[in-house]
């Protein structure tokens, strides 16, 4: 409305191009339940989205990804194995950030990669975020070092985006203040559970399944665990004289040793 008044006063200098932020968020690998997350974030007004993809897939990750409908690239892989996690080093992200000179660089781990990422960042104009989906407590074992590296780069990190409650607490054990966090939750459709949430307060729709186990079947989800909790409550509910329940496992490679929680 603005550029057509100019025009009708006799202004014809073309209305000004929008100002674009250009984000660069640097990941490990393309995750399914956040895909809708980057094409939200990529259609944004006033925001020019890039992902960079650290790998394709992990190796213990059996996932089938769709096609992402956001900018994106994968880095050449370069992929080490240590006590069971994966480390992720991939020098021509630098070259590749500065092709592209991003304004903010949002990394969400402390990879090799990662830490380069950041260290653009460190550079003049442009802004670092931290994400995070982990917490106080699964990181509680986390050694000198691995808190001493967080030290760093919280101290030299502009906002902070967490998935929940636990990672605001995991904030705060660095001194992060409140009003420097936020939140952006793993999943962003959403619109499948809400229906479930309300089939399952209608008498009509009774539930069949009380229990779900959703999740790679390795140690580290511990389904095991998930079941024992299950028959537990199964055996509580027939205590008390009601049915014992339903129960639904969803995933894949079911290689679990018995053992732990």
């Amino acid at each position: 409305a603005g550029a057509a008044a100019a025009m009708a006063a006799g202004d014809v200098r073309a209305p000004a191009p929008p100002v674009l932020v250009r984000v660069a968020l640097v990941t490990n690998i393309p995750a399914p339940y956040r895909l809708r997350m980057f094409e939200l974030l990529a259609a944004e007004p006033g925001i020019e989205l890039k992902l960079f993809f650290c790998s394709q897939r992990e190796p213990d990750r059996e996932w089938d990804l769709r096609s992402l409908r956001a900018p994106h690239v994968y880095l050449r892989e370069r992929v080490l194995t240590w006590r069971g996690r994966f480390i992720h080093a991939n020098p021509d992200v630098w070259p590749l950030l500065g092709a592209f000179q991003p304004d903010v660089v949002i990394t969400t781990g402390f990879n090799p990669t990662h830490l380069l990422a950041f260290a653009f960042a460190r550079r003049p104009g442009a802004r670092h975020v931290a994400m995070t989906d982990g917490t106080a407590t699964s990181e509680a074992k986390l050694t000198f070092v691995h808190r001493w590296i967080r030290r760093c780069v919280y101290r030299r990190t502009d906002a902070f985006v967490g998935a929940s409650e636990g990672s605001f607490a995991l904030y705060r054990q660095y001194g992060v203040p409140k009003a420097s966090m936020f939140q952006s939750h793993l999943c962003a459709d959403n619109a499948a559970f809400s229906a479930a949430a309300t089939d399952a307060t209608d008498a009509d729709s009774p539930r069949d399944i009380d229990f779900i186990f959703c999740g790679r079947f390795v140690e580290g989800k511990q389904p095991l665990f998930a079941i024992e909790v299950a028959a537990a409550a199964a055996r509580r509910r027939a205590h008390r004289g009601r049915p014992r329940g339903a129960a639904a496992a969803v995933g894949r490679r079911a290689t679990c040793r018995r053992g732990g929680r």
